[in-house]
């Protein structure tokens, strides 16, 4: 296991200082494997291990620098409740147990340790006993009738005298002994997680679950000690394949990792499987489960081991291994040369081949990463990280040849320098030009289908669903174009920033510049001079163009909305935007290697037939906001102030009650109102209700006399008429 100043000395010697945000590093089952084979463990002797437990537990305690956290003392000047307490038992010498959290384990690596054996100390402690119990149990077997056996000099009472003690009090001892013992194993492995490394993280998550396993074995929790062993046997395999190595190249440090990982593989070969077969047995035997279930449960067991162990363990050691990997690619001359602007740059700085190659690896993983979001945004941002660490280590290189003194070799890797910034400038701006075209893309083709879908006439603005009005969907429509064009801002931006980039020409008019010129003034002069003759700044500026074109068209479109209806300054955008998608399209067309350059010919093309009807729709709006021929929102608004009560109005006036006057419709589309709408007519007079009440007291016969009577005198008036009435009057 790799080795840093946070490891814990040897004993003879102080443990250092931590740094001000530890992490120490604690090879918790190599340091417990040392201190057993060395003090009594080795024949099984776990009283004299328990007695040098308590001796190094009093050495860990009284360092200097941490004596005062970890030391016990008196309860002199406590005035808690739990101290007052405590001073009622004891006396004034009473014992104060002191608690070790997360925060003291950061203040030295002697906190761990103290906790680490404890842990060790009573377990060494309850298998003394449980081998007292197995006496006990023996002796009562062998002689039931006769006195038990009397054990000399070990401690067997609950209460620590030397009396009998039964077998099942003993029992109850080391039960709880093995549970106190799991309680430091999981203190432990809280503290790691604040104040250890990722391998003292691992390793101490191995080791609370052996501690737990042991307690669930003796209480006969059969399926919880399998768990816990199980989780203890997929770590210790793990780290015995090789994730504890330190991924160096010096041969001592090779051989102590392979040493640890036969030390791991030993230890879940002989220890741990062992003990989870016999659980796996019990389990079966006692009808508990069955073959398949317990198959299921080690499955399950090992799956989240494995979950947990990929972020802790696999990463930051795969990550140490990567990054060597990738230190012995530069080493071999991967990455040694790129190519940029028709020139090949050579890369001599060895921490920045490396960088190239991240950029490589996260690029690579990026691209198979597949329709994952949430790790394609993960790989995104160490990729754009990765970019930022590659041109701030290419910047100080550059700074530094800046301040030389000028001649040809340092002119000429002042040039090398230039180039390579704009090469990783110029892929960092790619990669973020990507993915925001990729966003402006969904969102045109969101919008090419909402309008096809209106124009369809499979839209229907109902005031009834709309609140009144359909101003909602107006706005929507607005805020989709505004964001397009925002985005298309944005790109804008960067197409500009790589026309701007540097690097490019040629070395020797870098080398034979004027003493009193600067690096970035060659750059420019050089980018002036063969402006014309540069591929990159043709591609570049046919970029430019393209994206302004599109800009200029959604901006237009904007103006045209029905939320501003500013259709004359819209017409006149739509009118550029057409001038600049042709002139893009000519300088796409120029460009015979231009990535992507077909695909953004036929957008173009697209595009200009787009602003050919937009325009044509923006001219014939602005006639009729001259005319007075209204809009969408006038008419919308003249509808619902003219429909009085009546209910169900539909927001514009349909195909047939407009076809007189001089209006456009808006965005209705609907020819006839199904069902009618219902149209206001004049209340009838009070005196004709009045009449019919009278009327009624008549019969219907003497009723028709009276109106036959009165329609003959009426037309008797009409034929007397005329010129002629007077004489036939007469």
């Amino acid at each position: 296991m790799s080795e840093d100043n946070n490891t814990p000395p040897p004993e003879s010697s102080p443990p250092p200082t931590p740094p001000p945000n530890p992490k120490f590093n604690i090879p918790i089952h190599t340091l417990i494997e040392t201190s057993q084979s060395s003090h009594g463990l080795r024949h099984n002797d776990y009283n004299q291990y328990r007695s040098y437990c308590t001796n190094r537990l009093s050495r860990l305690r009284h360092d200097g620098s941490i004596r005062k956290t970890l030391s016990h003392s008196v309860i002199h000047g406590i005035s808690s409740a739990e101290s007052k307490n405590q001073l009622k038992k004891g006396g004034k010498h009473a014992f104060l147990k002191k608690a070790l959290g997360a925060e003291e384990a950061t203040q030295h690596v002697n906190v761990m340790l103290v906790t680490l054996y404890c842990a060790e100390r009573c377990w060494s402690h309850a298998m003394e006993m449980k081998a007292d119990y197995d006496d006990a149990l023996s002796s009562r077997s062998n002689a039931s009738n006769s006195k038990k056996k009397e054990k000399g000099g070990v401690v067997l009472g609950l209460v620590g005298d030397k009396s009998k003690s039964s077998p099942g009090s003993i029992r109850q001892h080391y039960l709880k002994k093995l549970k106190k013992a799991a309680k430091y194993a999981t203190d432990l492995e809280e503290m790691a997680k604040v104040a250890g490394d990722d391998g003292t993280v691992v390793e101490a998550r191995g080791y609370a679950c052996w501690m737990r396993g042991n307690a669930m074995l003796e209480l006969g929790d059969w399926q919880t000690a399998c768990t816990e062993y199980g989780a203890a046997l997929t770590i210790c395999q793990a780290l015995g394949s090789g994730g504890g190595s330190s991924g160096t190249n010096d041969e001592s440090k090779t051989i102590e990792d392979l040493e640890l990982r036969d030390f791991f593989t030993s230890r879940a070969q002989h220890v741990i499987q062992p003990v989870l077969r016999y659980c796996q047995y019990e389990l079966q035997e006692g009808g508990i489960m069955t073959e398949e279930e317990i198959l299921n449960l080690m499955k399950s067991s090992q799956q989240d081991t494995e979950t947990e162990l990929q972020n802790q363990l696999v990463t930051s050691k795969l990550a140490s291994i990567q990054e060597q990997k990738l230190q012995n690619e530069a080493l071999g001359g991967s990455m040694s040369t790129i190519h940029f602007r028709s020139n090949d740059v050579p890369v001599d700085n060895k921490n920045v081949r490396v960088a190239l190659l991240k950029i490589a690896n996260f690029d690579k993983e990026l691209q198979n990463c597949g329709k994952n979001s949430k790790k394609k945004e993960q790989l995104f941002l160490q990729l754009l990280t990765a970019y930022d660490d590659a041109i701030s280590l290419v910047s100080e290189d550059l700074k530094e040849y800046q301040n030389m003194k000028r001649g040809p070799a340092v002119n000429t890797k002042r040039f090398e320098c230039c180039n390579l910034l704009g090469f990783v400038s110029f892929e960092k701006l790619k990669l973020c030009m990507k993915r925001n075209e990729d966003m402006v893309n969904d969102l045109r083709e969101e919008d090419c289908r909402i309008m096809k879908k209106n124009v369809g006439g499979r839209k229907k603005v109902d005031k009834a669903s709309n609140g009144g009005s359909g101003g909602e969907d107006e706005n929507s429509e607005a805020k989709r174009v505004e964001e397009i064009a925002h985005l298309y801002d944005a790109l804008l931006q960067d197409a500009r920033s790589v026309s701007n980039l540097p690097g490019g020409g040629d070395v020797n008019r870098f080398i034979n510049a004027e003493d009193g010129a600067s690096a970035a003034d060659n750059a420019g002069s050089m980018m002036e001079e063969e402006k014309l003759e540069d591929e990159f700044l043709l591609e570049a500026n046919a970029n430019v163009l393209r994206l302004r074109a599109l800009r200029c068209y959604y901006v237009a479109r904007l103006y045209a909305s029905s939320t501003l209806e500013k259709y004359v300054e819209a017409s006149k955008l739509f009118e550029q935007a057409l001038t600049l998608s042709v002139e893009a399209a000519e300088e796409i067309g120029a460009c015979q290697d231009m990535d992507g350059g077909e695909e953004y010919m036929e957008s173009m093309e697209a595009l200009e037939k787009e602003i050919k009807g937009a325009k044509f729709r923006a001219e014939a709006c602005a006639y009729l906001a001259r005319s007075g021929g209204g809009s969408t929102t006038k008419s919308s608004s003249s509808s619902k102030s003219s429909g009085g009560g009546g209910g169900g109005v539909v927001a514009g006036r349909s195909l047939l009650s407009r076809l007189d006057d001089f209006d456009s419709g808006g965005k209705t589309f609907h020819l006839v109102d199904v069902p009618p709408h219902l149209e206001p007519i004049p209340c009838k007079p009070t005196f004709f209700d009045i009449a019919l009440n009278h009327v009624g007291e008549f019969p219907m016969e003497e009723l028709q006399m009276f109106v036959d009577e009165y329609s003959k005198e009426k037309q008797e008036q009409q034929r007397s008429g005329g010129i002629l009435g007077w004489f036939r009057r007469g």
